[in-house]
């Protein structure tokens, strides 16, 4: 998982910000997927991923 800084996210343009959503969510589906089947996770790392969706997204509806 990349880890993303904080300040990052004012910086990128809409389509960037689109992208990174769109890649969190895949991860975010990955981890639940896993969480159904019984696998090894860290439970914490799929609130983590949903924080920084909703902050990147929070982003773009700043700029608007």
């Amino acid at each position: 998982m990349k880890k993303m800084i904080k300040h990052k996210n004012k910086k990128l343009e809409y389509s960037e910000k689109n992208k990174e959503v769109s890649e969190l969510k895949k991860e975010l589906i990955f981890l639940r997927i896993k969480k159904a089947t019984k696998q090894n996770i860290k439970s914490h790392e799929i609130k983590k991923i949903k924080y920084k969706v909703s902050e990147v997204l929070r982003s773009m509806n700043l700029k608007k």
